[in-house]
């Protein structure tokens, strides 16, 4: 039987009954996961549909899930019990942490006369001025932001993101960073790149020991 990935996003009613993969801006993800013989299918959310979203994704086997805390003046307070109850079934949400990419963004944010963020730009994992981030985070900053928390590596969303700041750095040493904070909800957009380890990371977790490759 074909896994099917109920692909969760905030929409409205017809938005829900067009149920289109072509018009969502994961498009790309959709194909990915279709190229790896997976089912995926969008599932779009508001609360006022919550039951039939959760008979939905009741019958699926995985869910990815974007949707932020707080967006277009509701909380999802109402989504959040729905998942914790899925989350009891059959269905996995999550995978171990791996840097999956970069992106980049001058932020004038502080300057007086210039309050507008520069261009955010991507990068895939092997970005050469990301490597010592990319060493650092998976060489024991998410192990230890995990014993922090209380979480297991497993317990992670799918995809998820770490803002930082570059830090003062003394001559001669390494780069240093400086935690903004870390979005485990809604990361969009992401790098492309990204899409390729998400996907894998799936299939791991639907089945142990499958391996798949674009």
């Amino acid at each position: 039987m074909t896994a099917r990935v109920a692909l969760l996003c905030l929409g409205d009613r017809a938005q829900r009954a067009r149920d289109n993969p072509a018009e969502s801006h994961f498009a790309p993800l959709f194909a990915a996961l279709a190229a790896a013989g997976l089912q995926p299918e969008p599932a779009v959310w508001h609360d006022d549909f919550a039951a039939e979203v959760q008979a939905q994704l009741l019958q699926v086997q995985a869910v990815l899930v974007w949707c932020n805390p707080i967006e277009a003046g509701r909380r999802r307070t109402v989504l959040d019990a729905l998942l914790r109850d899925v989350a009891e079934r059959p269905a996995r949400l999550a995978q171990g942490p791996r840097v999956a990419g970069f992106g980049h963004q001058a932020v004038n944010a502080l300057h007086p006369g210039h309050a507008d963020p520069g261009p955010r730009l991507y990068h895939d994992a092997d970005w050469p001025e990301g490597r010592h981030l990319r060493q650092c985070l998976e060489g024991g900053w998410l192990a230890l932001l995990c014993e922090r928390l209380g979480l297991a590596g497993a317990q992670l969303p799918l995809l998820w993101d770490a803002d930082f700041m570059f830090g003062d750095t003394p001559p001669g040493q390494e780069q240093r960073y400086v935690l903004c904070e870390a979005n485990v909800s809604g990361v969009s957009p992401y790098p492309p790149s990204a899409n390729a380890p998400l996907v894998q990371a799936l299939c791991e977790r639907l089945t142990p020991g499958l391996s798949w490759r674009p």
